[in-house]
């Protein structure tokens, strides 16, 4: 570029940036920081009409220490080398510029305390109409209205490389002293008083953009009251915690709560609910004069949004008490939950799967399989002491387990039932606790209710049960929102890994639809849930017991994303050569090879919206000729390696010659090629059929895809490298002849 030009865009940013040390780049370094932001998801246009507003407000200097401790560290990890995905968390750009400058850090801790509470989506159209709203007014500092699309990108921004503050923290403490602040509101359910605690209207929310300013600049002759029911805490936490004013909240059903010392410079009025009044702010003088008043318009103002969130250290408790408000019962159903969760693993020495939705189905196969093995069993193993350590996760310490749990099993097995609720009743220590607490009229589906609320807390141990990584996610934002009475039988059952995947991605992104079936990697709140395809080469490599929750968002050269998905190319082309060829059969003599060579994968990563797209190409020459390619993605090669089994480790591996040549007992072929048998299954060919792709990845992936689309009636088993070639077929035959006489086939992938 030529100087002229990088010194006149220096001047132009010069004039519509006015804060920070941007005005002093260069313009060469003007342009990189822009790019850097774009690249993060932020604006810096955006960034500076948002300073023009909130960066005015002087953030109290105790909080501003605690805030910039928190958020001042970064760091990457290496999530896949096969894709060149990184895991940023902490300070990002947006963040790492607040730190050197006071106007943009007030504009992020802001900004960081409405996306916290707040949906991104309505925040961003209520500042972008409330932005608007003030240029038309004809206020002096706003420049022109952002783009509402652009601005979510901001707040996002904001929030992800925020996200080692704990918010909810200080939440907790505001609301823990407004116990009796929303009785008779319409908020029926504590969920939904929680939501109206935090969510402004939105007259408030652009009253405040400029009163808080004023009370701030004139502390002795300005004074905010503001008439609402709904954010409450959040104004709290807005005015008092951040800014550092002294607050007074009033109800006509309490005594005043005071929040800080002083002269009071906001007064919170809450409104009775029933009177049909609309919020309002009010800005006084000294005198009680009006200086300015904002009313809501119902039918013209934007609705905000939004979720109440914990973490996830503790989430099952906080579940419970809010809706068992007696702490007793609250430790008593977290011992009754950890407890059945206890008794069911213990009755069930088999793990059934029951929901296969997200997976592609076997042709012709039986996909709700049993498996009796002990020897195949570490796919879904919950031993005890990983229940104990998950729910000490999730509802604190629990006393009194092992004594209730030998009752408890003895009542269980003497009645054949299967459950402490297993007839829809709650125990007799909970039913008084109901019959103390509710009146009959208000009884009604309240068993119901609370028997689904302990199949949901047993759901969530085995989903946490599944993370790998459990003491490392204290701080994960999970939603509170969530209708667990929508996974329907799902919580009634042993979850699929898939399925505990889906949940826990559902209960980070706040949306209870949300789906990730075609996702590796999902990310919000600046933490990141992803299998472990993305980071292993082999298939048998791929853990299918377990996934990774890690804090972080995706990044590629500077780019971030929320999310890396499958391209839709993934499609399976097989030729002439590779058919189904036998090489060896019942007697022969056997050698642990392949027949193919497969050349160097190809991965190919494109931007798709707000995620990356990443698939990965496999292709095996035979002779100088391509016979076999497909292109997967990595979700999908999780989906495959879920639908397959592991053999287990063996003894001989190690030894001189764990791999030598062995002669094939009766029913058991070795074959070269991809597709299988015949499509109809006939006697004969029913049996042990090894695939000979041993050390070659591109092989190994192809022969497992084709025989979870291709292969009739079959089994698939993995072979890993602590698996010998004599046990890999002595345990296979074994396995089909004594558990899966019913499946014509069991694949090995060698």
């Amino acid at each position: 570029m030529p100087f002229d030009s990088q010194f006149s865009l220096s001047l132009e940013l010069t004039k519509v940036l006015p804060f920070g040390k941007l005005a002093n780049f260069t313009g060469q370094k003007a342009l990189e920081f822009v790019k850097e932001l774009q690249r993060s998801g932020s604006d810096v246009f955006v960034e500076a009409d948002l300073a023009n507003v909130l960066g005015r407000h002087r953030i109290d200097h105790r909080f501003a220490s605690g805030f910039r401790q928190a958020v001042n560290e970064s760091t990457v990890k290496q999530l896949s080398n096969v894709i060149g995905v990184v895991l940023e968390s902490g300070a990002g750009p947006t963040v790492r510029r607040s730190l050197q400058d006071q106007v943009y850090f007030s504009t992020v801790v802001q900004l960081s305390l409405l996306a916290w509470t707040h949906g991104l989506e309505s925040l961003s159209e209520a500042l972008a109409v409330a932005l608007q709203r003030r240029s038309e007014a004809g206020s002096t500092s706003t420049p022109d209205v952002s783009n509402p699309t652009v601005l979510a990108g901001t707040l996002k921004a904001c929030r992800d490389q925020t996200s080692n503050y704990q918010w909810d923290l200080t939440f907790a403490a505001v609301e823990s002293m407004l116990p009796g602040i929303l009785s008779g509101s319409y908020a029926a359910t504590a969920v939904a008083r929680i939501c109206q605690l935090r969510r402004l209207d939105y007259a408030v929310l652009q009253a405040l953009l400029d009163t808080l300013f004023a009370v701030q600049t004139l502390p002795e002759d300005r004074i905010i009251r503001i008439n609402t029911e709904k954010g409450l805490s959040t104004i709290v936490v807005w005015a008092h915690h951040v800014l550092g004013l002294t607050v007074v909240v009033h109800s006509s059903t309490t005594e005043p709560v005071r929040f800080g010392t002083g002269c009071e410079q906001v007064i919170l009025q809450v409104t009775p609910y029933g009177t049909d009044q609309h919020s309002s702010v009010c800005l006084l003088d000294g005198s009680g004069e009006e200086c300015f008043r904002l009313s809501s318009l119902p039918f013209e103002d934007p609705v905000l949004e939004s979720i109440a969130r914990s973490s996830a250290s503790g989430y099952g408790r906080r579940l419970l008490e809010l809706f068992v408000s007696d702490q007793a019962m609250v430790s008593n159903f977290a011992r009754r939950v950890l407890v059945q969760c206890m008794i069911d693993v213990d009755r069930e020495k088999h793990f059934v799967l029951t929901d296969f939705s997200s997976v592609p189905r076997t042709v012709g196969g039986n996909d709700n399989w049993v498996n009796r093995d002990p020897a195949l069993r570490p796919r879904r193993r919950f031993p005890r002491k990983l229940l104990r350590e998950v729910a000490t996760f999730l509802f604190g310490e629990i006393d009194e387990v092992d004594q209730l749990i030998a009752s408890e099993k003895t009542k269980r097995y003497a009645e054949d039932t299967n459950g402490v609720w297993a007839r829809g009743r709650p125990p007799p220590d909970i039913k008084t606790w109901m019959n103390d607490k509710y009146k009959p009229s208000e009884r009604d589906g309240l068993e119901q209710f609370l028997l689904n609320l302990l199949h949901w807390l047993m759901f969530l141990i085995y989903t946490f049960a599944s993370v790998a990584n459990l003491n490392r996610i204290q701080n994960l934002p999970l939603n509170l929102s969530t209708k667990f009475d929508l996974f329907g039988k799902e919580t009634r059952d042993f979850p699929a890994p898939w399925t505990c995947f889906r949940v826990l991605s559902a209960l980070l992104v706040g949306n209870d639809s949300f789906s990730p079936d075609e996702f590796a990697l999902v990310s919000a709140w600046g933490w990141s849930i992803y299998t472990h395809s993305l980071g292993s080469f082999d298939p048998a490599k791929v853990r299918t017991d377990t996934f990774n929750v890690v804090q972080g968002v995706p990044s590629r050269q500077g780019i971030r994303k929320e999310g890396i998905r499958d391209a839709a190319v993934s499609k399976l082309s097989i030729y002439g050569a590779e058919k189904y060829s036998v090489l060896w059969g019942p007697g022969d003599t056997a050698t642990l090879c392949s027949t193919t060579r497969g050349s160097k994968p190809k991965v190919f990563v494109g931007l798709s919206g707000a995620y990356f797209e990443a698939t990965e190409q496999f292709q095996c020459e035979q002779d100088g000729s391509v016979i076999a390619v497909t292109r997967l993605g990595f979700r999908a090669m999780q989906d495959l390696c879920w639908k397959a089994e592991w053999l287990p480790a063996c003894e001989h591996v190690g030894s001189p010659t764990p791999d030598e040549d062995i002669v094939l007992p009766a029913k058991t072929w070795a074959f070269s090629g991809f597709f299988g048998p015949p499509r109809v299954v006939t006697p004969e060919w029913e049996g042990v059929h090894l695939g000979l792709v041993a050390g070659n990845r591109s092989a190994r992936w192809l022969l497992l895809q084709s025989m979870r689309q291709h292969w009739n009636n079959s089994f698939v088993l993995l072979r890993g490298e602590d698996c010998c070639f004599a046990c890999a077929v002595d345990l296979a035959s074994t396995i089909r002849r004594e558990q899966f006489r019913d499946i014509g086939i069991t694949g090995i992938i060698l």
